[in-house]
């Protein structure tokens, strides 16, 4: 059962506009766009006690947040000004912003920010040419300093398709996905497996086939997945590689005795097909989903023509399809030493976000994963192996009735035997978003 603890609720009488969220085990960080030109307004709020700090930074025209991290020395914010990668600091000793800007020239734009244990701000960047794609590692002191720059490339006519910086203890890796490197592409590629890159004097990436993961499939029925399995094998007769139709999104790094456990969902974008011969009009931007920040819809399937004039069928993107999530076991030697995975229901997005989080309780995994208003726990043993699922719905203070919209609301963070559930609300009155609430509550686990 779910049980209710505390509850904490901020007003505020001003016009802001949701961005983005981080926790850092201590801290929720809630991040605003303000009526203000270039303004971003961040709401410090302790988890264990009812104490809010609001800080204000001055951004640049036309920034585009896409990450957030902090700690508790230092803000950090990455996006882009006209497709260009930018960081801008806010060091707790000065009130002035620092501004860097990225030579991202042939790149997708930053695809991770983060906060090590030193105080270093840790970034990574995909740049692909026709001759190479290479992932690009920085590091920058809290005083913008870069501290070092690190150029890893791909092999095989492998491109890399997202990566991720995570440290565990004295190890800094790097995590994604791949695909086949193609000269010519309309949209961005299926993935076609995991790799990891652990960085030291001389970088090692390991790369782990999609079709390696025995349960990376658990959400076909079986006669689907022995189909597919006849089509892997019938293209590797011909000594050629088969063209997975999925993409694959990496979501966190834990430990499993010597093992590295991570966390990933595979996915589909989703479209609708129309005969007219008007252009689509859309609102997204043409992004890269695989950084997309939650404060714009970085999404290169905004628009999609399948043919060169206007009077043929057209695609109209509708959003993910969220199919299964994925753990695989790495042990030390980089050897694959289990994968299972569990498959969704009903999950749909318009933008790439996890669904699916991890936690180690009594000497077992624990899955949860949901579509906010229910979700489900499903156990696994040290060695990967299935125990059961129990189901919940996020009513513990069923505050959502008493609430009439919700801007955001995320029930996916979990540390230890509780969860942080919070939200940014909106009452319709007659000012509607004049009524800002910032909501969140404790909730354990029994």
């Amino acid at each position: 059962s779910l049980l209710f603890e505390w509850e904490i609720k901020s007003q505020f009488n001003s016009k802001y506009t949701y961005l983005d969220e981080y926790y850092d085990g201590s801290f929720v960080y809630i991040v605003f766009e303000s009526d203000k030109n270039n303004s971003l307004e961040i709401f410090k709020i302790a988890a264990n006690i009812a104490v809010v700090n609001q800080y204000s930074i001055n951004t640049l025209a036309d920034f585009r947040l896409t990450h957030f991290k902090a700690n508790e020395n230092l803000i950090c914010l990455a996006g882009t000004i006209n497709k260009e990668p930018l960081l801008i600091f806010s060091n707790n000793n000065s009130k002035i912003p620092k501004y860097i800007s990225i030579n991202g020239k042939n790149s997708n734009g930053i695809q991770s920010l983060d906060i090590n244990t030193d105080g270093d701000v840790i970034i990574t960047l995909l740049r692909t040419d026709i001759n190479k794609s290479e992932i690009i590692y920085r590091s920058y002191t809290s005083e913008g300093k870069t501290k070092e720059t690190v150029f890893i490339n791909a092999l095989n006519d492998n491109e890399f398709l997202s990566s991720r910086f995570f440290q565990l203890g004295k190890k800094s890796l790097i995590i994604g996905n791949y695909g086949s490197h193609v000269l010519y592409k309309e949209d961005l590629q299926n993935t076609q497996g995991m790799f990891i890159t652990e960085l030291g004097t001389v970088p090692k990436t390991q790369f782990y086939d999609l079709d390696k993961f025995k349960n990376a499939f658990n959400f076909l029925s079986e006669k689907e997945k022995e189909k597919l399995q006849k089509q892997i094998q019938k293209r590797k007769a011909k000594g050629k590689e088969y063209k997975f139709s999925y993409r694959l999104a990496i979501n966190e790094l834990n430990t499993l005795d010597d093992k590295l456990l991570i966390s990933a969902e595979i996915f589909q974008p989703t479209f609708r097909s129309s005969n007219n011969n008007i252009m689509p009009i859309s609102t997204y931007s043409s992004y890269n989903p695989l950084f997309a920040g939650r404060s714009f819809f970085y999404n290169p399937y905004y628009y999609y023509n399948t043919s060169a004039t206007s009077n043929r069928s057209t695609k109209y993107f509708e959003g993910y399809r969220f199919l299964s999530g994925m753990l695989v076991a790495i042990d030390s030697s980089a050897n694959l030493v289990w994968d299972n995975s569990v498959p969704f229901k009903n999950i749909f997005s318009l933008e790439i976000k996890p669904h699916m989080k991890v936690n180690l309780l009594q000497h077992k995994h624990v899955l949860s994963y949901g579509d906010g208003k229910k979700f489900q726990l499903a156990n696994y043993g040290n060695d990967g192996q299935y125990s059961t699922t129990t189901d919940y719905t996020n009513n513990a203070q069923d505050y959502l009735n008493r609430i009439k919209k919700n801007d955001h609301e995320n029930f996916e963070h979990w540390y230890e035997n509780y969860f942080l559930s919070w939200a940014v609300l909106y009452k319709l009155e007659k000012n509607p978003g004049e009524n800002l609430t910032c909501l969140i509550q404790k909730i354990t686990l029994d």
